[in-house]
């Protein structure tokens, strides 16, 4: 009967050593250097949306929305920082955030972008310029933004078939 417990017990301690405790990553499929990047961003009350990423069972992070609501902290440009390293993202969403100019250079590395929301930042025609380089970006919402006419224009020199969404 000892010998039973015994290997009930030693089956126990295997099965708390090979994963007991730490449970699943909750994006198991993304790289772990993604899965920081998403727990950061989910500490600011962002969310994140995945897909499959076409190579085997991996994921990527394609949407990260960090839209500002009361019950989300103030997100600034430093909270860019994490985000730019998401390379494979398709879809920003910055509603209210207390990003400036500066803060949306720090995007640059984002070429994959195609929608990126700014809307009630303090984003102005001057910050417009860090995303010369973002050529499959279509949509940009700028409405509460510092974004004129005249900076619709200047963006469309270098992407023009952006859409522009300003008041």
């Amino acid at each position: 009967m000892h010998q039973t417990i015994k290997a009930w017990i030693l089956l126990a301690v295997c099965f708390c050593l090979a994963g007991c405790g730490g449970g699943t990553p909750k994006y198991p499929n993304l790289s772990a250097a993604d899965r920081e990047i998403v727990a950061e961003i989910e500490k600011l009350g962002g969310e994140v949306t995945v897909e499959k990423s076409g190579q085997g069972d991996g994921e990527i992070v394609v949407e990260v929305d960090l839209s500002i609501n009361p019950d989300k902290p103030d997100v600034t440009d430093a909270a860019l920082d994490h985000v730019a390293k998401l390379t494979t993202l398709k879809r920003l969403f910055l509603t209210g955030a207390a990003i400036t100019d500066g803060g949306l250079a720090k995007l640059s590395p984002l070429t994959e972008l195609v929608t990126l929301d700014i809307s009630g930042t303090k984003i102005s025609d001057a910050g417009l310029i860090h995303l010369k380089d973002m050529k499959k970006l279509e949509n940009l919402i700028a409405r509460r933004a510092a974004v004129t006419n005249w900076g619709e224009a200047a963006l469309k020199k270098s992407l023009p078939d952006v859409r522009v969404t300003i008041p």
